[in-house]
């Protein structure tokens, strides 16, 4: 294998989300199941989305966010701890992210988001946002209102 086609493969970080993420994204609700009982409730808040995109900036290319600080999230999304873990339990809830394990008095979060693996060229061919975008990260985006 050539230098450049290694490069291609062994990928560290991902910066992207799905085009099924992205289609769910898009709905104003969604459907939640709990024990047998479908519930429709309104899709993600500002907060909630914006914490999506934060998370989808310092993932693998599996999907893991690996020892998410909840102050440094806080800070991003300019938050309080409180609406932190709304968002985070919220986005679990709605089938967004799977939340694996936390540590440290729930200072620090391991994350999976669900169906956002990106390994090869071929998964990018199956459609994507790339979030590694200036505007994504800006105050104006971060307090759009969501409809």
């Amino acid at each position: 294998m050539s230098k450049s086609n290694s490069n291609k493969s062994n990928r560290i970080t991902n910066n992207k989300l799905s085009k099924n993420i992205i289609y769910k994204l898009m709905q104003p609700t969604i459907n939640v199941y709990d024990n047998n009982v479908v519930t429709e409730i309104p899709n993600v808040t500002k907060i909630e989305l914006n914490l999506l995109l934060y998370m989808s900036r310092i993932q693998d290319v599996f999907g893991n966010v690996s020892g998410l600080y909840y102050k440094d999230a806080c800070a991003y999304l300019d938050c309080c701890k409180q609406s932190f873990y709304n968002a985070l339990y919220g986005l679990e809830e709605k089938g967004y992210i799977q939340i694996n394990f936390c540590y440290k008095e729930q200072s620090y979060w391991n994350i999976l988001i669900l169906d956002n693996m990106f390994l090869n060229e071929a998964d990018d061919k199956k459609g994507y946002l790339n979030t590694n975008k200036k505007f994504l990260c800006s105050e104006g985006f971060k307090n759009l209102k969501l409809n």
